[in-house]
């Protein structure tokens, strides 16, 4: 585990990890935000899903491509209405974005002590795990 302490005039943390293992790679992105700072997330995340709507709804993909997209953004909404309705309740959530081969998934908590944020790494002989960056805001 590593603990990382939040100041009290920050708006929180992100934490990047960098996972290895044998014929798989992931980086997760560990986000610790403050109220505010959180909504202003979910924002660009909501942006980002509308503007996907739209180049689908002017590209005229195919109805496989469709059936998808709309699935993602039903997706992305509900990870947006976990992030409103978290900085609603708490005073910090935690965001967590992994991006694999696999694609992109979001884990959404309650961030209560926002004084520090920690990350655990995965270790064994089999995988690796090590912290990439980390910028805060």
């Amino acid at each position: 585990m590593v603990t990382y302490s939040i100041p009290s005039r920050s708006d929180g943390i992100t934490i990047i990890t960098q996972l290895s293992a044998q014929r798989y790679g992931q980086e997760t992105a560990h986000t610790f935000l403050k109220g505010a700072k959180a909504r202003e997330f979910a924002r660009g995340l909501r942006d980002s899903s509308v503007k996907s709507v739209l180049t689908l709804i002017l590209g005229l993909t195919s109805v496989y491509t469709g059936i998808y997209a709309g699935v993602y953004t039903l997706y992305k909404q509900s990870i947006i209405d976990q992030i409103m309705d978290y900085s609603d309740t708490y005073p910090g959530v935690y965001i967590k974005v992994i991006d694999s081969t696999y694609g992109r998934f979001y884990a959404v908590e309650p961030w209560e002590d926002t004084s520090r944020a920690t990350v655990s790494l995965v270790n064994s002989e089999t995988t690796s795990e090590r912290i990439a960056e980390v910028i805060r805001y």
